[in-house]
């Protein structure tokens, strides 16, 4: 009965003008809206939270958002609690967004994210979003009425072109081609970001029988000695965006085209292993093609970001941490992507990579013996869960061992996702050592810096010395980082201890709260432990990719 009874409230409750309520929510119940990860730059998908806080016995309930129609359009409204969810409606300005429990259950209690909405930018610029009244009903059908009256302003960017590909019944290949007169005019009428950066963002509309999208590209645009410009390629399997200088001048040769391409992927070749582990989670390619030719691409100073719609389960959910990226090589090896992160408020699994492949979505929850209750245990963990940590034999980690230089900045490049050749290292770096690849690597891109070409790479190393290369690959990866005031290191009683060289490092490690000392002090000239390392990485990893 009670199931009817609601099917027949949600059906009604935007059409109600009057409703008698009989028993009252809690007082301090609160409906709030807001949009995280909206910077002054703009997003051409704007993703508003609904929140309740305080929620007592929620049953059902009906939202209703206004907005600035001329410059949003509503896209999707995803519920973020089990039930029954009527498609949104709109009606001018307004949008109603309503929601209902299924069966004879109690009502939702405390704080959680009640729905997702998701607008389409129409026009850049500033536009409103405001929470005007959220009607709900209790697991005894009483209501109440709310009016938060919450008002957000967003920053939004028009999406620069919108095409309809054209597709090859045969194949599978949805095609669309952008010109180089297109480019031009999309770049005349885009502003710059505050690095001088121009962002042009191209949307493929869904295709029947679509099995691989390809946007090309005339090579000059994707060949530009350096980053003045990225391309937001938005298709129905995942965004990519890429970079104008990915192509090097020497992979170019005389092509006239390029074409990025995302792709369902077939698993059927795949071990039974593996399917179980990756089980109904999405799988697609990666490739780049010159005159559709598929080359194998490789540019760490030119990395692409991916990213691909995912709702998790209860239990990646409830570990939102251990979501993962798994890459499979053209050899059928498997391996994280360090770069690989969930995120909650979008519904989104993000990486960045600077190489093709076959990627998918998965859930690893490593651990260690050795760090069960352990203050370091949840950031080890994540970090290992990503391949960015590795452990010592018999499933110990050893929290309390030093680490060495070496293993420190291995453990750095590996969380920057970064795979190149080397061509040179320090002398004092032998071929046949394990770390040889990824100090080279980190010498060739700045964060291990050249001092008379010696490394030391088996000096166990200072808290001073993990501070300036973990400042430089937080620069490296986000060069707009500077310090703003050394005043930071005014609460630091042992500050005077620090190398004047370390000294930048410290205060940008400090301000960005990836350093936060021990009992007040910094302990510059300390060695550095196993714990305290995956701690620093699990703090620099939220900066870098989280954010």
């Amino acid at each position: 009965m009670k199931r009817f009874i609601l099917y027949v409230l949600m059906t009604a409750l935007t059409s109600l003008t009057v409703f008698s309520p009989t028993i009252c929510f809690a007082a301090e119940s609160v409906f709030s809206i807001s949009a995280a990860g909206n910077t002054d730059t703009g997003s051409s998908y704007i993703n508003v939270s609904l929140d309740g806080i305080n929620i007592n016995d929620l049953y059902a309930y009906e939202a209703v958002l206004s907005f600035d129609s001329e410059k949003l359009e509503l896209v999707k409204a995803v519920s973020g609690i089990k039930g029954f969810s009527v498609s949104p409606k709109i009606e001018g300005n307004k949008a109603y967004i309503a929601f209902t429990k299924v069966g004879n259950v109690d009502g939702e209690n405390g704080n959680m994210k009640l729905n997702t909405i998701t607008f389409r930018g129409k026009e850049s610029g500033k536009a409103k979003i405001k929470l005007e009244s959220v009607k709900t009903v209790d697991s005894k059908l009483s209501s109440q009425t709310f009016t938060p009256g919450k008002e957000i302003s967003v920053a939004v960017r028009r999406i620069s072109l919108v095409q309809q590909p054209v597709v090859d019944n045969i194949t599978g290949v949805a095609t669309s081609i952008l010109s180089m007169t297109q480019i031009q005019d999309l770049l005349s009428e885009t502003e710059a970001d505050s690095l001088g950066i121009k962002t042009i963002e191209v949307e493929m509309l869904q295709a029947d029988g679509a099995k691989e999208y390809v946007q090309r590209f005339p090579v000059q645009a994707l060949s530009a000695p350096t980053l003045e410009t990225y391309f937001i390629i938005r298709t129905p399997l995942g965004i990519i965006r890429v970079p104008g200088n990915m192509l090097k001048k020497e992979m170019v040769n005389n092509a006239e085209y390029v074409s990025i391409r995302i792709g369902i992927t077939n698993t059927d070749a795949f071990s039974e292993q593996l399917k179980k582990q990756i089980g109904n989670r999405p799988v697609v390619t990666l490739k780049i093609d010159l005159d559709g030719k598929v080359i194998a691409w490789n540019n760490p100073n030119a990395t692409i970001r991916v990213t691909m719609p995912y709702s998790p389960t209860v239990e990646e959910a409830a570990n939102p941490e251990h979501i993962v990226v798994l890459r499979f090589d053209a050899e059928g090896n498997v391996n994280p992507v360090e770069t690989g992160v969930y995120n909650n408020q979008q519904e989104t699994v993000n990486f960045v990579t600077n190489y093709m492949g076959t990627f998918a979505v998965s859930f690893v929850k490593k651990t260690f013996d050795d760090i069960k209750d352990h203050w370091s245990q949840k950031y080890v963990e994540v970090m290992a869960s990503r391949g960015i940590i590795k452990g010592l034999p018999n499933n110990i980690f050893g929290y309390q061992y030093d680490i060495t230089r070496a293993e420190y900045v291995t453990l750095l490049v590996r969380m920057l996702g970064i795979s190149t050749s080397v061509e040179t290292n320090f002398d004092d770096v032998m071929f046949e050592d394990y770390f040889y690849h990824t100090v080279g690597i980190a010498k060739k891109i700045g964060i291990a810096e050249n001092d008379q070409n010696l490394f030391r790479p088996r000096d166990h190393i200072t808290r001073e010395e993990m501070m300036v290369f973990t400042a430089s690959a937080l620069k490296y990866v986000m060069p707009e980082t500077e310090l703003i005031n050394y005043d930071v290191l005014n609460d630091f009683t042992d500050v005077s201890l620090v190398s004047p060289e370390a000294l930048e490092s410290a205060a940008i490690l400090v301000q960005e709260k990836i350093i936060v000392g021990a009992g007040g002090k910094l302990l510059p000239k300390e060695k550095m432990t196993r714990a305290e390392a995956a701690t620093v990485l699990y703090r620099l990893f939220e900066k870098i990719w989280s954010e």
